[in-house]
């Protein structure tokens, strides 16, 4: 099975957007192409696409000068408009543009983090099965990122996007996903990718941590954090407020339903009515956790992931065509070792369960 290119980006932020646009030109232009697609299918024309992303830009320029400049860079080194790239990181809020609590809800995610006492190698280990459009997968790219100060990140992210998930040389890593409440889109926040570029250039868990609390929201999203110390929180954000929960027994794990008691009692969990199997994937994953033999290791982890039990909707997605009406599935799966720099992707992992390895060196 192919695996995502990789995508090398370094310097200050105007010559890393021009790297990123150049290299990913082909890639960004096949996920435009498939968000168009994707918006006009829910009633959302290029017009009001525009009308989203000027406003996401205002944002995000007052929020991060140094990622609105690397936007427009990656803009200008593929040869397209800059409301392009904003869409693509600003896809949350254009899908949702139009009568939120209508809209079909797209497949979701499931994480893990493994702590050092419960390892085999006594190294953290985090992952995520990210579960979307499967023709995401065709413009989907590995970015490696060098900024001018000597700072790198290392991740996934859909082509044009400034990050999605991954770690840096720092030992932080992060995945994030969705939830779902009744106030979605009703505050003025900055999109979660951009966040996401943000929390991952911090050096420390306590920062990272702080970018969450202190970042404006559009929508509610879960946000697991670790570090190659030997800690790990999650953090399920909605657009007004930040719960926490931490490992128990060395293990932490979230899918697509608030858990924290705090958020229970002070929010209107939708996810739950939109993705019910959300309950099924956290049990499932549980339970492989709980029966295996021995200390937890990568294929512990990837044996929790391809997980196929209470199909259609188990752990790991095949295509189908699904709650949003769309063909979604497992595009890909992710486990990262930030002590050691080094992460591992399966694209499509309901074909194959081949790894690619990225390191920093």
């Amino acid at each position: 099975m192919t695996a995502f290119p990789l995508v090398t980006m370094e310097g200050g932020p105007r010559d890393r957007g021009l790297q990123y646009g150049r290299a990913a030109g082909d890639h960004i232009r096949r996920g435009l192409e498939l968000y168009r697609g994707e918006f006009e299918r829910r009633g959302i024309f290029w017009p009001q696409v525009e009308a989203v992303c000027t406003q996401a830009a205002e944002h995000i320029e007052r929020y991060d000068q140094e990622t609105n400049v690397e936007i427009g860079a990656i803009a200008e080194g593929a040869e397209l408009p800059v409301a392009a790239i904003l869409a693509i990181n600003a896809r949350t809020e254009v899908i949702n543009a139009r009568h939120y609590k209508t809209q079909p809800a797209p497949a979701e995610c499931s994480g893990i983090v493994a702590l050092p006492e419960v390892t085999r190698d006594g190294t953290v280990l985090h992952g995520q099965n990210w579960d979307w459009l499967d023709a995401a997968a065709d413009s989907t790219v590995v970015l490696h990122i060098r900024d001018e100060k000597g700072h790198e990140i290392l991740g996934l992210a859909e082509a044009g996007q400034v990050a999605r998930c991954g770690m840096n040389n720092a030992g932080l890593a992060l995945t994030a996903n969705g939830l779902h409440t009744d106030r979605e889109g009703e505050t003025q926040g900055v999109c979660s990718p951009v966040i996401r570029r943000n929390v991952l250039r911090q050096k420390t868990l306590g920062e990272a941590i702080g970018v969450i609390m202190k970042s404006p929201r559009n929508y509610s999203h879960n946000f697991m954090l670790s570090h190659r110390d030997g800690m790990a929180i999650d953090l399920e954000t909605t657009p007004e407020a930040v719960f926490w929960l931490k490992p128990h027994e060395g293990i932490l794990v979230h899918a697509n339903h608030f858990t924290s008691p705090a958020a229970l009692v002070g929010t209107v969990d939708e996810g739950v009515r939109r993705s019910p199997d959300s309950l099924v994937r956290e049990m499932l994953i549980e339970g492989t956790l709980r029966r295996r033999n021995g200390p937890v290791d990568r294929q512990t982890i990837i044996s929790a992931f391809m997980d196929a039990k209470d199909a259609p909707y188990g752990v790991l997605q095949p295509p189908m065509a699904g709650k949003a009406g769309v063909m979604e599935s497992t595009v890909a799966t992710i486990i990262m070792e930030p002590a050691r720099g080094r992460l591992w992707v399966c694209r499509q992992p309901y074909l194959t369960q081949d790894f690619t390895e990225y390191a920093f060196s």
